[in-house]
């Protein structure tokens, strides 16, 4: 059970990285593509994506797998079949809803009209994501992560692979973000393909379908649904609110919209292609997390959380150093956007604190504490919304940025404290992580400087040389942070 455990986490992780890897320069690509208006359209609906899958997937994938888990092979199948039941059902619903209620859904909710045609496209896709959803969550609740970690990627290729080879035949029949959330369909399409194909020994199996296996499912679903659709609704309103706020304080439609699109389509996801790391160290820490706290192993419990976020901390760190000082270069280069590289450079704080709270919030899922892991996210979107209502009316976008920042370094402290409180758990920053912040940045900063007077001198792209300029620094940096390499083995002794 332990080597499947393991086995099953190293293989979603590994598919996240590979999709995240994907998703990196698909951004990229959209960003070229759909330009910064247009993907602040695409941007403002998928937080309804979000909300539809919440109520008819995220609650009952998680029941299902607890409920296969623990019940007799015999019993597996009705299980699954009453739980796609349940979820196409409720899709098929939202669907017809979302598809009929299109125009009124952007006048009212989203307060954009070209976001009706987006609505309708991305309604199709409901079933097909619900029954993938409830397959996915039988296999977890069986052990077999191979197969959602296979589906996680080949929806990830089909959704590339059709915007991409779409978009170069210069004959398209949609408009280009109507494309790219036709992508999504396709890639959810192609997915649910895979997994129906996967399945189908089960699904040809004529067991009888019984009410104790809705009942179960419901009573285990419901509060799970209700808990995450009250953070998904929060999330889907902070992004509304931001081109609204921001046309009160006075930015045309446009760019409000494409304020939005390079925030959420371009910046964030730029600032979180590092945490790749941490989330699949979280992933990996919280069966540990859980073991050592199950057999009342406190120090074991501080010594895993102690170096798991001092890794996560340094990783943020450096991040920063690299993100404040390329960021501009970055967005020219990679976006063909000066407000990209810019954002990029302000958000860069956010690293650091992300990182660590996304370590710090592992631990203290794998301590049996979800609520307070919600409760946590509940006060950082509170933040934020209450900055959009009261600040950005009054100070535009750096409003906004401001309760960003506040949020993220709040959440971290509210979880420092918890963890303090939960397990006597202290973290000593010292001076020397200090010592090795001011290293990091330093050797960067250096690197850029000296990668444009390269530049200048052989006429090549000044990025050609940062990477040989702070590698080596850096490895030797890391190394010896966590004791791999003894300086007093290596320095000449008096």
């Amino acid at each position: 059970m332990k080597n499947s455990l393991i086995r099953g986490t190293l293989i979603l992780t590994l598919a996240g990285l590979i999709t995240r890897f994907i998703g990196f320069f698909y951004r990229i690509f959209l960003a070229n593509f759909l330009g910064e208006e247009q993907l602040g359209i695409y941007q403002l609906v998928l937080p309804l994506y979000s909300i539809c899958f919440t109520i008819y997937g995220a609650g009952l994938q998680t029941a299902l797998s607890q409920l296969v888990s623990g019940s007799k092979s015999s019993r597996q199948n009705g299980i699954i079949k009453a739980a796609l039941v349940l979820s196409i059902s409720t899709a098929v619903t939202l669907s017809f809803f979302v598809f009929l209620k299109a125009d009124w859904l952007a006048q009212k909710y989203f307060h954009e009209p070209q976001a009706a045609s987006l609505l309708q496209i991305l309604s199709i896709l409901f079933p097909f994501c619900g029954i993938s959803s409830m397959v996915n969550g039988y296999f977890y609740g069986k052990g077999n992560a191979k197969t959602p970690a296979i589906s996680q990627i080949i929806e990830q290729l089909a959704r590339v692979t059709f915007v991409v080879c779409l978009s170069m035949t210069h004959v398209l029949f949609m408009t280009p973000k109507e494309l790219a959330v036709a992508g999504i369909v396709t890639g959810e399409i192609v997915a649910c393909l895979f997994n129906i194909r996967c399945t189908r020994q089960v699904l040809k199996n004529k067991e009888r379908l019984e009410k104790q296996d809705y009942k179960d499912l419901l009573k285990l679903s419901l509060p799970l649904t209700g808990s995450r659709l009250v953070i998904s609704f929060l999330s889907s309103l902070e992004s509304i609110l931001v081109p609204i706020t921001l046309r009160h304080y006075g930015c045309s439609s446009s760019d409000s919209l494409s304020f939005l699109g390079i925030l959420s389509g371009v910046v964030m996801p730029f600032i979180l292609f590092p945490s790749a790391l941490t989330n699949s160290l979280s992933v990996l820490l919280l069966p540990s997390i859980s073991k050592a706290n199950s057999q009342g192993h406190t120090k074991t419990l501080r010594r895993q959380g102690s170096r798991s976020i001092k890794f996560s901390l340094c990783l943020g760190l450096l991040s920063l150093s690299v993100f404040a000082n390329f960021g501009k270069e970055l967005g020219l280069i990679l976006f063909h956007s000066e407000r990209a590289g810019t954002l990029l450079v302000l958000l860069s704080v956010l690293c650091p604190f992300i990182y660590t709270t996304t370590t710090m919030e592992s631990i203290i899922n794998g301590l049996g504490k979800t609520l307070s892991t919600m409760n946590i996210h509940l006060i950082g979107l509170a933040i934020r919304i209450l900055s959009l209502l009261w600040v950005t009316p009054h100070l535009g976008p750096g409003g906004y940025l401001g309760g960003l920042i506040l949020s993220q370094l709040v959440i971290c402290i509210i979880c420092i404290f918890y963890l303090h409180h939960k397990l006597t758990f202290r973290f000593y920053a010292g001076s020397s992580l200090i010592l090795t912040f001011f290293f990091t940045y330093a050797s960067i900063y250096t690197a850029h400087l000296l990668g444009n007077l390269l530049a200048e001198k052989t006429g090549f792209s000044y990025l050609v040389f940062v990477p040989l300029l702070f590698f080596l620094p850096g490895v030797l940096l890391y190394l010896a942070r966590f004791n791999e390499i003894k300086w007093n083995a290596i320095l000449p002794q008096k």
